[in-house]
């Protein structure tokens, strides 16, 4: 069973991390993370690179500039590979 866990984030570096490190500590992983950084001026892209060589599993960046939180999933969604898909807000 493949699950992919989506995260949108907004201007959250710190909210980001915590949902990420938050995924890495289950004792199942997802076949994949894709973070959507919902910011037009990408504001997450450097924080997810700096964490991707380190991360137990594949963790994908994926930037939507057009604002709302609807884009974003929608953006995760089309990204995603698994064949069940988790949504995880960066502020849970």
């Amino acid at each position: 069973m493949s699950v992919s866990v989506v995260i949108p984030t907004f201007r959250r570096p710190d909210g980001v991390l915590r949902a990420l490190l938050s995924v890495f500590a289950q004792t199942r992983l997802p076949e994949e993370i894709v973070v959507v950084d919902n910011d037009p001026a990408a504001s997450a892209r450097q924080t997810i690179a700096d964490l991707q060589a380190s991360a137990p599993c594949p963790l994908r960046y994926v930037h939507e500039a057009r604002p709302g939180v609807s884009n974003a999933r929608n953006a995760g969604f089309a990204a995603a590979s698994g064949r069940f898909i988790a949504f995880l807000d960066d502020d849970e």
